[in-house]
C-alpha cells in the first residue's frame, strides 16, 4: 500500500510520560522539601534534647561534688569532739568557765586543735573558736591578726549561729573583715560546740563555744569548672536566700532564649543552676542548614534528569508502537517492529508483531472463505433434486418388493430411505434426541436383516428426555462402532444398550448419552490410541492442543468418534466431549457429554 500523504505521527497534546515527568517532579520533590525541613527541625530539637539531657546528668553530678565538698567541711568543725588532748574529756576540760587555771596551756590545746582542722584542707584560710565570754582562739594559713577591738559577737550572723543549735550554719561569701589587713572573700562554716560529758542533750542547752572554719570560696568554682559549657550561658550555686556563692548571678526571672536547670543540694539549702543559650545549642545543626539545601537542590536536579531520560527511555518506543498502529489503522499489514528486547516493550512489539500476521492471514482466509461459501451455495443449488430424485427411486423399489411379497427387501429399502432423507434432506444442525434414536433404529434394523437377528439394540431413555436438542448424527455413528467394532468380533452375538440421563444441578447440568455394549472390548493400547486421536490423556483429560489441530492427526480408522467428540467441542465447549471405558473381553461404554447450563463459544478451525 502507498502512503504518500502520511505524516510521522506525533502527539498533540503532551505525552504520558511527559505527564509522569511532571507529576514526579510535583509530588516527589515538593514532599521530599518538606520532609528535609522537616527532619533538619526535628534534627534540631532532638539534639536539644539530647543536649539538655547530657546538661541534667553534668549538673546532677556536679550537684553531688558540691553536696559532698559541704559534708566534707561539715566533719571538719567536728573534729573538735574528736581532737585528743591527754584529758578523759578531750577539750571539753579546756573550753569554757573555769578552765583557764593554765590560760598558757589552755590556748596551746585549743590551737592545737584548729591547727589540725587548718592543714585538714588546703581551702581553709582560717579555723577559729569563740568562746561564750567572746574570748578568741585562732589560727590562719598567712599568720593574719584581727583587727584591734574586734568582736565576733557583733557581726550580724552570728547570733543566728548561736540560735541553730545542732545544726551546721554556711555564711555566703563576704569580705574578709575580721584582719586588719586583707582583701580576700571567705564562706565560712559554723557549728556550736557542746560539752558531751556533762550534757545530757545539746538542744537547748548553754554554748561554751562556736568553732568558725573559713574557706577560700574557689574550692566551689574550681569544683564546678565543667559546668563552663565554652558556649554563651552560666552557672550559678546560691542558698535558699539568694546568696551566690560561685558562678554568676542569675537573676529572678527566667531570660528568653535560654534553657534553664537547677538541682537542689542534699547539704545544705543550696540550688544549683546553668542557664544556656537556645541560640547557642543549636548553632551546630544550623551549620547543617547549607548542606541541607545543597543536597535538596541536588535532588531536584537529579530528580529532572531521571525525569526527562526516563521519559525519553519510554516514549521513543512507544512513538514507534503507536506510529505502526496507526498504519496497520490505515490498511498496511506489513508493519513489523524490533522486538530484541526482553523487557514490556519487546513483549509488546512481539504481540503487535503476531497480531498483524494473523490479522492479514484472517482476512486472506476470511476472502476465500467468502468465496468457498458462494461456490458452496450455487452447487447446493444444482444438487437439491438430486435427494429427491434418489428418494423417489428407492420408493418405486420398494413398492415393487412389496408386489414380489420380499417384506425383507421392503423393509431394508424403507429403512434406508429413511436414512437418505434424514441425511440428505435435512438443513438443521441439532434434532431432538428423540429423531437420532430413530435413526439408529434404522440403522439396526438395516444391520439386523443383513445379518440375520443374533444380536439386540436396547434403549432405555425416560420420555421427558426424547425431546432435548442434540447435535445430528451424534448417536449412530456411536451404535456402528458398538455394532461392528464391539459385536461383530463375537460373530454378532451380544446387545447394545441405549441410556440417557441427567447429571449435575444449575451451570453443571450435562446430558449423559450411554453407548454399551457387551462385545470383545479393547486392549489397553488401542484404548490409549483412540484416547490420543481424541486429544486425550489417559486419564481421559483433554490436552491443551486445538481441537482442529488434533483432528488432522487422528487416524482415518477413528473418524467417526473422532467426528462426533470434536463436533461436541465445538459446538458446547472443553466441557463437552466424549469418554471412552473398556475392559477386554467384557465390553465398552462410550458417554457422549452435553452441557446444558450453559453453551460455550464455539471455536473456527484452520482445517479439519
Amino acid at each position: 500500500m502507498s502512503h504518500r500523504g502520511e505524516k510521522r505521527f506525533r502527539p498533540r497534546r503532551p505525552g504520558i510520560f511527559a505527564k509522569f515527568a511532571i507529576a514526579l517532579l510535583s509530588l516527589d520533590f515538593i514532599p521530599f522539601a518538606v520532609f528535609s525541613v522537616g527532619m533538619f527541625l526535628a534534627f534540631q530539637e532532638n539534639l536539644a534534647r539530647f543536649s539538655m539531657a547530657n546538661f541534667e546528668r553534668l549538673l546532677e553530678y556536679h550537684a553531688g561534688t558540691v553536696d559532698s565538698i559541704a559534708r566534707g567541711y561539715d566533719e571538719v568543725t567536728q573534729l573538735v569532739y574528736s581532737y585528743r588532748t591527754g584529758t578523759a574529756n578531750g577539750l571539753a576540760d579546756f573550753i569554757g568557765p573555769g578552765t583557764r587555771a593554765d590560760s598558757l596551756a589552755v590556748a596551746s590545746k585549743i590551737e592545737g586543735c584548729l591547727e589540725a582542722i587548718l592543714y585538714s584542707d588546703p581551702w581553709i584560710q582560717a579555723a577559729t573558736l569563740v568562746e561564750d565570754d567572746g574570748k578568741v582562739f585562732q589560727v590562719t594559713r598567712r599568720n593574719k591578726e584581727l583587727r584591734v577591738g574586734f568582736d565576733y559577737r557583733s557581726l550580724s550572723w552570728f547570733e543566728r549561729i548561736r540560735a541553730s543549735g545542732k545544726k551546721l550554719v554556711v555564711v555566703p561569701p563576704r569580705p574578709d573583715s575580721a584582719y586588719a589587713k586583707s582583701g580576700s572573700s571567705v564562706v565560712t562554716f559554723a557549728r556550736n560546740y557542746y560539752d558531751l560529758s556533762t550534757l545530757p542533750s545539746r538542744d537547748g542547752e548553754i554554748t561554751p563555744a562556736i568553732i568558725l572554719v573559713d574557706v577560700d570560696p574557689a574550692v566551689f568554682g574550681r569544683s564546678l569548672t565543667g559546668l563552663d559549657l565554652g558556649i554563651q550561658g552560666s552557672y550559678s550555686l546560691v542558698d535558699r536566700n539568694g546568696a551566690l556563692f560561685a558562678g554568676t548571678a542569675a537573676g529572678g526571672k527566667k531570660a528568653a532564649g535560654f534553657y534553664e536547670l537547677s538541682r537542689p543540694l542534699e547539704m545544705r539549702d543550696w540550688i544549683l543552676s546553668i542557664r544556656v543559650s537556645k541560640r547557642d545549642l543549636t548553632a551546630h545543626s544550623a551549620g547543617l542548614l547549607p548542606y541541607l539545601i545543597a543536597g535538596t537542590v541536588f535532588c531536584a536536579l537529579a530528580i529532572v534528569v531521571f525525569a526527562i531520560l526516563f521519559s525519553r527511555m519510554f516514549s521513543r518506543p512507544l512513538s514507534g508502537i503507536l506510529r505502526a498502529f496507526k498504519k496497520v489503522e490505515s490498511g498496511d499489514f506489513s508493519q513489523r517492529l524490533p522486538a530484541g528486547q526482553d523487557d514490556e516493550f519487546g513483549v509488546l512489539s512481539r504481540s503487535f508483531n503476531t497480531m498483524s500476521a494473523e490479522l492479514k492471514d484472517y482476512i486472506d482466509r476470511e476472502f476465500v472463505a467468502r468465496i468457498g461459501r458462494r461456490e458452496a451455495e450455487l452447487d447446493a443449488l444444482r444438487s437439491r433434486l438430486k435427494p429427491h430424485f434418489l428418494a423417489n427411486t428407492l420408493e418405486v423399489i420398494r413398492m415393487a418388493a412389496i408386489d414380489a411379497r420380499d417384506e425383507t427387501a421392503a423393509e431394508m429399502i424403507r429403512a434406508l430411505s429413511s436414512q437418505l432423507r434424514y441425511l440428505l434432506e435435512e438443513d438443521f444442525d441439532e434434532v431432538s434426541l428423540d429423531r437420532e434414536l430413530g435413526m439408529a433404529a434404522d440403522y439396526y434394523r438395516l444391520l439386523s436383516l443383513r445379518k440375520d437377528g443374533g444380536f439386540a439394540l436396547e434403549m432405555d431413555v425416560p420420555e421427558a428426555l426424547r425431546s432435548v436438542q442434540v447435535p445430528k448424527l451424534t448417536l449412530q455413528p456411536l451404535v456402528e462402532n458398538a455394532m461392528l467394532h464391539g459385536l461383530g468380533p463375537r460373530q454378532w452375538k451380544g446387545m447394545v444398550r441405549v441410556t440417557a440421563r441427567i447429571e449435575g444441578r444449575d451451570s453443571d447440568a450435562r446430558l449423559e448419552i450411554c453407548v454399551y455394549d457387551d462385545g470383545v472390548g479393547m486392549s489397553p493400547e488401542k484404548l490409549a490410541e483412540i484416547q490420543k486421536a481424541l486429544g486425550q490423556s489417559t486419564a481421559g483429560t483433554v490436552q491443551d492442543a486445538r481441537p482442529a489441530e488434533v483432528a488432522q492427526t487422528a487416524s482415518a480408522r477413528f473418524l467417526g468418534l473422532s467426528g462426533v467428540h470434536f463436533r461436541l467441542k465445538l459446538r458446547y465447549g472443553q466441557k463437552a466431549g466424549l469418554d471412552i471405558e473398556t475392559a477386554q473381553g467384557m465390553g465398552t461404554v462410550v458417554r457422549a457429554i452435553i452441557p446444558l447450563g450453559s453453551r460455550a463459544e464455539p471455536e473456527v478451525p484452520d482445517a479439519v
